[in-house]
């Protein structure tokens, strides 16, 4: 199971509290986000190797567990690993792959130091570099460098169930360094993490000790975990978010509400279109707010951005128009404002992404 941060726009799910008589409904949208390094369309042809030390760093030592344990904990145990390099690089290599974003992906998941006697990891030469890519056949590397995973086992007695709770949670951290030939130094380095977390239940700690992952196996899974964790750095991605549209009310926001539930944007912005010429007050505030939301169905993300102010500025209006202003107006106000913000991130984000995505054109990605 992995970590991930979570949108501003969950926050929005207490807004419903405050719905009167047009209803918050909400759906999924799916959308490209870029990655935090840009490759030239030049660069297709790409080699995936193994750098990192022979030994481990003797400069990372066991972790100790120092924070403060619940009542309710039985064992608690706190470790560093080193993980297993070749598993990494062979899953990066296959992830880069499965994503067909290059046109060739190669693996070298021989260990580059296997003959050195120092412990300690170092980028490689440009003149290694030069000698990799050409005896690969590729315009340049991606080089795993390091892989270092903290976890914690607990065992916790549940009296309410009568039962104990085994947990494993692993804090992978691999490193990945760029290199093109006839650069001095990396591209770019890429440090990154994520956690991956097991569970059991059982009548015994002797039980959860028996059946909960450990040792060799906890590293060799998440060592091939690890080899998927830069990707999402190195390439763009699909993300999938929560999106909010005000249904019910009028005939044309019912039925908009229709076409929006069955992801036609069009119909549904043409009908949030009549309504906001129609509407006045609240009314005309949230269908500019829907409208925000059927034009980033469509991808118009300038459109979209346009129509969330337009939102937004008549929710402030709204705030304390006269004495007959209620609670809703505030929670309108906020719901505009968060949405602007991504759509914001959305727009700086574009021309990156168009120039990330200019090799996927004729690509399933």
């Amino acid at each position: 199971m992995k970590t991930r941060h979570s949108s501003p726009l969950l926050l929005l799910s207490g807004l419903l509290l405050f719905a009167s008589c047009q209803t918050l409904e909400q759906f999924s949208i799916d959308y490209m986000e870029p990655a935090e390094v840009s490759f030239p369309e030049e660069l297709q042809r790409v080699g995936v190797v193994n750098n990192t030390p022979n030994s481990p760093n003797p400069d990372m030592p066991t972790l100790r567990a120092e924070h403060e344990q619940a009542p309710n904990i039985v064992s608690h145990k706190a470790e560093r690993y080193d993980g297993k390099a070749m598993l990494t690089t062979e899953a990066l290599a296959q992830s880069l792959a499965d994503h067909n974003y290059f046109e060739l992906v190669v693996i070298c998941d021989s260990a580059l130091r296997a003959t050195d006697t120092d412990p300690h990891g170092r980028p490689l030469t440009p003149e290694e570099v030069n000698s990799l890519t050409d005896a690969l056949g590729v315009d340049f590397l991606l080089s795993v460098e390091n892989v270092q995973m903290h976890s914690l086992h607990q065992v916790a007695y549940l009296p309410e169930w009568n039962v104990y709770q085994g947990t494993v949670d692993v804090k992978v951290q691999p490193t990945v360094r760029i290199y093109l030939p006839g650069r001095q130094r990396p591209m770019a380095t890429i440090n990154a993490c994520d956690s991956i977390f097991w569970e059991e239940f059982g009548e015994s700690e002797a039980f959860l000790q028996h059946h909960l992952i450990d040792g060799e196996e906890l590293v060799e899974e998440a060592s091939t975990f690890a080899g998927n964790i830069p990707v999402q750095h190195i390439l763009p991605e699909w993300k999938n978010a929560t999106r909010y549209y005000f249904g019910g009310g009028t005939v044309n926001m019912r039925d908009a509400a229709v076409y929006a539930r069955e992801s036609d944007g069009p119909a549904a912005t043409a009908l949030w279109h009549d309504s906001y010429e129609k509407s006045k007050g609240k009314s005309k505030m949230r269908a500019a707010f829907n409208l925000a939301v059927g034009y980033e169905m469509q991808d118009s993300i300038g459109t979209a951005l346009h129509w969330a102010e337009v939102a937004q500025k008549l929710a402030e209006e709204l705030e304390h128009p006269n004495e007959h202003s209620d609670l809703n107006d505030v929670p309108d106000y906020v719901l505009s404002t968060l949405y602007m913000q991504e759509l914001k991130k959305r727009q700086e984000a574009l021309p990156r992404l168009q120039m990330q995505t200019k090799r996927l054109v004729n690509e399933d990605f």
